[in-house]
């Protein structure tokens, strides 16, 4: 059976297993377009014109070069269409070419994964793969003879309880397990406090919001109030005179 600290190792052993396993499955895929890079950048320097366009055409009637577009249109409302329109024009642009370059990503990955190269690189990949699943395996026999129970053979679970042993807060492995527990629910307990009190301040300010809304309405109907009654006092003295 495995003590305290060869259950930590053992984690951390797991843990590089698993980032080298994900790391070897994403170099497998062929390099092909970053799409989401292209596509950022042409955003940017679609934006740039887009923006440098309008703000050319706002302010050419003050200059000597023609005409604006606003002044051509006769309205401004009507310009304002004409920016959105380009811009809708512009991300449907971009979404053709996002499309255009998955196509010519799937059409590199299909004659990469044709050449032998690639297929070579796959076969040392793969068995890269078995070795990390074969080592992988022989970790998990070692938790399974691990002094801690498996509902905490986590590395934060076997910090905690190395540093309650360490600092004598704890005698036993079930000492700072019942410690780790109770922290565990005491951090569950704040963050539950936590959220409460958020929710409590939310409907605060709503309240708030909706009394500061009904002061609105009441002095509105008190202007009302006044102002009929100084109207119906004008009349009267109106009538006074006729």
């Amino acid at each position: 059976m495995i003590g305290l600290e060869e259950t930590y190792n053992v984690l951390v052993e797991k843990n590089k297993i698993e980032n080298k396993y994900h790391q070897l499955i994403a170099s497998e895929k062929p390099k092909g377009i970053n799409i989401i890079a292209v596509l950022i950048v042409l955003l940017a320097i679609g934006c740039i014109a887009i923006m440098g366009f309008w703000i050319m055409e706002i302010i050419r009637p003050y200059t000597n070069y023609g005409t604006s577009i606003f002044i051509k249109v006769g309205n401004t409302i009507l310009g304002i269409i004409l920016m959105v329109i380009t811009a809708v024009v512009y991300a449907a642009i971009l979404l053709i070419v996002g499309v255009i370059l998955k196509v010519i990503n799937i059409i590199i990955f299909f004659f990469i994964r044709k050449t032998d190269s690639h297929k070579q690189k796959v076969a040392s990949i793969n068995k890269e793969k078995v070795a990390l699943e074969l080592e992988y395996r022989r970790l998990n026999t070692l938790l399974y003879d691990s002094i801690v129970p498996d509902d905490y053979k986590s590395l934060e679970a076997i910090e905690f309880m190395e540093k309650c042993l360490n600092q004598g807060r704890a005698n036993t492995i079930g000492d700072a397990i019942n410690l780790y527990v109770s922290e565990c629910q005491h951090n569950q307990n704040l963050e539950i406090m936590r959220e409460n009190q958020r929710i409590n301040e939310q409907r605060q300010r709503i309240h708030e919001r909706e009394i500061n809304t009904l002061k609105k309405e009441v002095a509105k109907a008190n202007r009302a109030a006044r102002d009929a009654k100084s109207t119906a006092s004008l009349v009267q003295i109106r009538s006074f005179f006729k």
